[in-house]
């Protein structure tokens, strides 16, 4: 994980860090990380509730993802195209 280009690619300027802050940093230490599909705001784009857990309790970050997952429709919502 401290290889040259695996920290650019994600903490760099050209990295994904600054399109998605939360999720590389999470991965770079071990942490249980999640996003998912909740939704379509009003504008027909995608919502998604992200959930980080503490390093190795993987259960407290699955659990409720698949309790949302079941609750929520967003399987049949589709982003209108332009």
């Amino acid at each position: 994980m401290t290889h040259p280009d695996f920290v650019d690619d994600r903490f760099g300027p050209q990295g994904i860090a600054g399109h998605s802050p939360f999720t590389p940093r999470a991965k770079a230490t071990g942490q249980s990380a999640i996003s998912v599909p909740v939704g379509m705001s009003g504008a027909f784009l995608p919502i998604g509730a992200q959930r980080i857990g503490r390093f190795g309790e993987d259960a407290t970050v699955l659990a409720p993802a698949a309790q949302i997952e079941a609750a929520t429709p967003w399987a049949a919502l589709r982003p209108r195209l332009v």
